[in-house]
């Protein structure tokens, strides 16, 4: 379980805490591991505790992480991010003090992508491919 204040970072299971009450969002996918081209269907749940902010919706996006190790003067690692699927939830609005449960029937699914022209360099040790699932709530 990850848990942030006020920086609106989320992982899968993440409180958010406002000034004026906290704002709590747990999300969920269905497994851990993914093939090209299936399917991550997400459950959730957002409760808005807050006193004066409404959420406004919520969102989901599959984040591309490449990572470069190498010579640079140094050895260091650079890393570079790129957002390839993202969705808005409709109608995932939610008031203060209540509470919004979403699902893939809601529209909380994302498409992992097909094998990239980076899965040639399978045996190349200085660039590392991968994917990581962000879930934010707006306030």
């Amino acid at each position: 379980m990850v848990r942030s204040n006020r920086d609106l970072r989320l992982c899968s299971d993440v409180r958010v805490c406002c000034l004026t009450g906290p704002v709590e969002l747990q999300a969920q996918p269905d497994r851990t591991v993914y093939c090209p081209g299936e399917v991550i269907a997400i459950r959730g749940t957002v409760e808005n505790n807050s006193f004066a902010d409404d959420v406004m919706h919520v969102e989901a996006r599959l984040v591309q992480v490449g990572t470069f190790h190498g010579r640079f003067g140094s050895w260091r690692v650079e890393e570079a991010t790129n957002i390839v699927e993202r969705v808005r939830l409709p109608n995932s609005a939610c008031n203060k003090g209540r509470s919004f449960e979403f699902s893939p029937s809601d529209g909380a699914v994302l498409r992992v992508p097909p094998l990239s022209s980076l899965s040639s360099l399978r045996f190349c040790r200085i660039i590392d491919l991968g994917y990581r699932l962000d879930v934010s709530v707006s306030v």
